[in-house]
């Protein structure tokens, strides 16, 4: 080899190495930025979760503590008068009544907002409750299994059953299901949860994609501060199925 094409040698190895380290460094900017970003969001997800689940625990304690407690005491009033006339009777049971349809519908939203067997007695005696009010309410048949333990940390139990909550309003507002079931299985280092309906189905992948379904948007924003994966298998007229792999 002549000295001209050792000089061109050397020339094309110290490109090809200046070429690799830039490449090589401009990876792992673009690496770590995304992993900046991916933290960036969680944390904001993080606190915007965090104040909307401290929104809901005062609003849920204001109905619970303080409003059905004024509304029995109304409706205990009410009934101290002394009356004769049929038609007043009639006006007061008709007015017993509506107080008593406001009475069970905030003890549903303060249910619905933070129920307190959750935080008192963890995730699956909570969801238990759930189905067993959803059982009562609906016309869908609800089934419920779980393994007798199942240990979460608190803020991620409350993550747990938003999920479930807004799968669930998912599949009874647009599924056209009969029957939904729930499956819960604790496996070791997670918490494998299987949610499936025998509805209509629909396209996960174009409904994510339009960003038009909220709830799809809130599922998966809590499935990412959990640590946790999703997966949906969703096919026309063959139901859906949820799939959450949920770290403890």
């Amino acid at each position: 080899m002549g000295t001209t094409e050792t000089t061109i040698y050397h020339a094309v190895i110290f490109a090809s190495l200046v070429i690799g380290i830039l490449l090589t460094y401009f990876f792992i900017v673009v690496i770590h930025s995304q992993k900046v970003n991916v933290g960036l969001r969680k944390k904001n997800v993080l606190e915007e979760i965090a104040g909307l689940e401290k929104e809901r625990a005062r609003i849920g304690a204001d109905f619970h503590d303080e409003l059905s407690p004024l509304l029995s005491t109304v409706k205990t009033r009410i009934n101290f008068f002394q009356l004769t006339n049929a038609e007043d009777l009639a006006e007061r049971q008709q007015a017993n009544d509506h107080i008593e349809e406001v009475i069970k519908r905030m003890r549903q939203i303060s249910f619905n907002l933070m129920p307190n067997t959750l935080l008192r007695d963890g995730l699956i005696k909570a969801l238990e409750e759930y189905v067993e009010f959803l059982n009562r309410v609906h016309r869908i048949r609800f089934t419920f299994t779980a393994t007798e333990e199942c240990m979460l940390e608190e803020s991620k139990a409350v993550n747990v059953y938003r999920i479930m909550q807004e799968v669930i309003h998912n599949a009874i507002k647009h599924s056209k299901a009969s029957e939904i079931s729930i499956e819960i299985r604790d496996k070791k280092n997670a918490i494998d949860i299987r949610v499936c309906d025998n509805g209509c189905g629909f396209n996960y992948k174009k409904k994510l994609a339009e960003k038009t379904g909220i709830g799809l948007g809130s599922i998966n924003n809590r499935v990412m501060i959990t640590g946790g994966k999703m997966f949906v298998d969703s096919r026309p007229q063959k139901g859906t199925t949820y799939i959450f792999k949920i770290p403890t």
